[in-house]
């Protein structure tokens, strides 16, 4: 039951790293994504996890518009031991078969982790070097500005840089690979870089369900108080229902 609590949680936790809705959209018209946990552990262990996700995405013409929320709170003995959530919001367009661009704007907070709210706005370009049913992968690059206001009150406003890539690979009918890769230079503060990674397994179950297992990787040269550790960790299983 412990591991499970902690798959669970980290499952919506991991969540906290995303700055832009994540949901992909390849044809016009409405996608959604939506994921929920509930965990509630009694008897030697006394714990008790809620974590909700939606992602929607709406194409036309060339034209996307992404939107995201989350929230996630757990408590482990009467003690709350997480609590952060998140919201999102992407517009891309498409220039050529190739090329778009996109601007976005993010809120989120996670006082566990030194803040209580900050504010991402991101601006850049995306170029597609491959698209095909078996295999994708493609660059971003751009600008953010970001304004923290940590747990002390002191707000902190930052520039950064920021190179993505991502590819993602179908092995089968039921099952597909994706790897992507994030940095982030500190054009404010140069050893206040970040950077993030992730490689993901997902299965399919049915028409409506998936299975999906990524282990992620989060470094921060300059973590705020209270965090300490440079580099975060995460093993996570989540259900998803796509429609």
């Amino acid at each position: 039951m412990k591991t499970l609590i902690v798959v669970l949680s980290l499952a919506f936790a991991s969540a906290a790293f995303a700055q832009t809705p994540s949901i992909e959209i390849k044809e016009d018209g409405l996608k959604n994504e939506s994921e929920l946990t509930l965990v509630d552990a009694k008897g030697n262990s006394v714990s008790n996890a809620f974590g909700a996700k939606q992602q929607n995405a709406y194409m036309w013409d060339g034209n996307v518009v992404k939107g995201q929320a989350r929230y996630f709170s757990s408590t482990a003995g009467g003690v709350e031991s997480a609590r952060n959530w998140d919201l999102g919001l992407r517009y891309e367009r498409e220039l050529s078969g190739v090329w778009s661009v996109y601007v976005g704007q993010g809120l989120e907070s996670d006082t566990f982790a030194g803040f209580e709210r900050r504010y991402n706005t991101d601006l850049g370009g995306r170029y597609t070097l491959q698209k095909s049913a078996e295999f994708g992968w493609f660059l971003e690059a751009g600008y953010r500005h970001q304004e923290q206001r940590n747990n002390s009150e002191a707000v902190v406003a930052s520039n950064f840089g920021r190179l993505y890539s991502e590819t993602a690979y179908t092995v089968n009918e039921s099952s597909a690979v994706k790897l992507w890769l994030e940095y982030l230079p500190n054009l404010t503060t140069s050893q206040g870089y970040q950077a993030n990674g992730e490689f993901s397994l997902n299965a399919t179950l049915s028409s409506l369900l998936s299975l999906k297992v990524a282990y992620l990787l989060k470094y921060n040269n300059q973590p705020p108080p209270p965090a300490t550790q440079y580099l975060d960790r995460l093993l996570t299983t989540s259900l998803i229902a796509k429609f």
